[in-house]
């Protein structure tokens, strides 16, 4: 980490970085980088080689809410680090897990709409790659990301300001996906979880910041009980660390029928 950087950092953001070095035995490199794939604000990156320090990624721009972005990341760390080696797994994407998607919205008829636009089969199954990789990304980042959120808020009141202005951002930014040609796109199964995802998001900011100005399109489409239900699954449960993210990623998948989508590898294994 450049220590002109860690010195900018708010105080209570440097005791984040402090509670993951202490949890994996080294303090984590902060990078700044021009852009990160899918429009992603700050990325964790696990070292390929286990006695190299984690990674924490941040986007050009970031700056006005970096003390969030990286205490965020820093959470994910010390979650991470609550459990074994062995248990420390992530989702994975693969070829069966892509067949079994495939076929579901298949037999579900949802490939029809974009044929008969005229969209090739190729085409379609170059969009159902990305579609499928960015919902798994999703849900499995659900969970976790509640649980980190409501941790910061907890434990670091000195940045509940910059975690209200991060966070009311990232619900903002997430409105696009209410826009009629992404609704006619998208297939319904992929469409509505991801939805639900967003509208979990939305109600937890809206209950710890108070923010109900930020619910007006999710509650527009009538989201906000699936909202709610999937939050609270999340924020009801005895928390283990990551053990209790991938039980709760697991529960959301069963319950918006996107069990068999992704699997839980490795890190090492997974992308």
């Amino acid at each position: 980490m450049k220590e002109h950087l860690r010195h900018q950092l708010h105080p209570e953001t440097q005791k984040a970085l402090s509670l993951a070095h202490r949890a994996c035995g080294k303090a984590p490199i902060l990078r700044r980088v021009e852009n990160l794939p899918h429009n992603t604000r700050a990325v964790l990156r696990r070292p390929a080689i286990s006695y190299r320090p984690y990674e924490i990624s941040y986007r050009k721009g970031e700056e006005p809410v970096l003390d969030h972005l990286i205490t965020h990341e820093a959470g994910h760390i010390v979650r991470l680090h609550r459990v074994p080696e062995a248990e420390r797994l992530a989702p994975y994407v693969s070829p069966e897990n892509r067949r079994f998607a495939a076929q579901q919205l298949a037999d579900g008829g949802e490939f029809v709409p974009l044929l008969r636009d005229g969209i090739p089969p190729e085409a379609i199954g170059d969009m159902m790659s990305d579609w499928h990789e960015a919902l798994a990304e999703q849900i499995a980042n659900g969970p976790v990301d509640l649980r980190i959120e409501q941790w910061i808020y907890d434990r670091f009141p000195g940045l509940r300001k910059v975690q209200e202005r991060s966070l009311t951002e990232e619900v903002r930014r997430g409105y696009d996906t209410f826009h009629p040609l992404v609704r006619e796109t998208v297939p319904a199964s992929i469409y509505w979880p991801t939805l639900a995802i967003n509208a979990a998001q939305a109600w937890h900011v809206a209950e710890l910041f108070g923010r109900r100005d930020i619910l007006g399109p999710f509650d527009i489409q009538q989201l906000l009980g699936i909202g709610e239900r999937l939050a609270r699954m999340v924020l009801d449960a005895p928390d283990q660390g990551h053990r209790s993210d991938m039980a709760a990623t697991n529960q959301w998948a069963k319950e918006m029928q996107l069990t068999g989508w992704f699997e839980w590898q490795p890190y090492e294994q997974s992308r």
